[in-house]
């Protein structure tokens, strides 16, 4: 039975009761502190893999338990066996039945799931955008649809608020947005640290100024601006397990952001009540440079709306 999110995994997967993985909890597998070793393209590893479920049971370490904060999809697809085990059947059942259903969308299929049929945890919801946009409803109503508590409400404000000391950009399962980041002489000096060439760290020293929309806007910059150096150094970045917090300035946190493959995104600005989808799928009939992919600044554009109404929008401060 599931008590609190601070129980750990091993509750569930006994195999788990020994060693370091007996520390991990199921808030270590929502905040992405759990560790456990992590290949980003899961092109790599998890579709490959006969058993989801089985790849992330079996992970090394790479960091001691809720130390570092590191995006891990293998982690976060162990949630769908924790779901299973606790309510008594599959998690996109369950989903459907308590959340869906009372928000009046028709479940479809669960679009991703593995080779042994396990819903993946890390995407696969097949939604319309109407369908998505109450979803935000949902989240920027605290639960609460039609009057009743679909999903209990101090969960739901763990789940906006910073999860972990790591990173003010992560809640749970959900993305914390600043209007814009800069990068700070720390961080300058950070990336110096990681052996980065001279001349890369002596040019970002002189775009202080620039205003990224998000950590992808910088990874672009990066790959765009300094070709396989920039490339480079977000690699290490990723193997250093250095966050927003490690790079960027503080900035207010202004909107909240669940996002998914080729730019799918739902955009909550609380303050201006306000909640944006975008979707999109992928074509093979039309060149990838044809397709607007990405749209990574998508919620800074959203954010910029919003202020032209409610020029007020810090959720929390810097």
């Amino acid at each position: 039975m599931l008590h609190s999110i601070d129980q750990p995994v091993s509750d569930f997967y006994p195999e788990w009761k020994q060693g370091n993985k007996a520390k991990i909890t199921i808030r270590m597998l929502l905040d992405h502190t759990s560790g456990l070793q992590n290949v980003p393209n899961t092109g790599v590893e998890i579709y490959p893999a006969p058993d989801g479920l089985k790849l992330a049971l079996a992970a090394e370490l790479s960091t001691p338990p809720g130390t570092a904060f590191s995006y891990n999809n293998k982690a976060m697809n162990l949630l769908a066996g924790i779901f299973e085990k606790a309510a008594g059947m599959p998690m996109d059942v369950y989903i459907a039945k308590q959340v869906l259903t009372p928000l009046g969308i028709k479940a479809a299929p669960w679009g991703e799931r593995d080779h042994a049929g396990h819903p993946f945890a890390m995407a696969g919801w097949m939604a319309t955008p109407e369908e998505a946009a109450r979803v935000g409803e949902l989240v920027l109503d605290g639960g609460r649809w039609n009057g009743h508590q679909l999903i209990d409400a101090a969960y739901m404000k763990q789940m906006t608020a910073q999860s972990q000391p790591y990173t003010k950009a992560y809640g749970l399962l959900w993305w914390r947005r600043a209007a814009e980041l800069h990068l700070s002489a720390k961080g300058i000096d950070r990336l110096r640290a990681l052996g980065t060439p001279p001349a890369v760290v002596d040019q970002l020293a002189t775009m202080r100024e620039q205003a990224f929309a998000n950590g992808d806007a910088f990874s672009m910059m990066l790959h765009q601006r300094f070709g396989k150096d920039g490339d480079a150094l977000m690699q290490s970045i990723r193997e250093h397990h250095l966050s927003g917090n490690d790079i960027f300035d503080p900035a207010p946190i202004m909107a909240w952001e669940a996002n998914g493959y080729l730019g799918n995104y739902i955009v909550i600005v609380p303050k201006a009540h306000l909640v944006a989808v975008r979707q999109i799928a992928s074509r093979d009939d039309v060149p990838g440079d044809n397709w607007p992919y990405g749209y990574d600044d998508f919620t800074h554009r959203v954010v910029e709306l919003a202020r032209t109404y409610t020029p007020s929008l810090a959720t929390d401060g810097p």
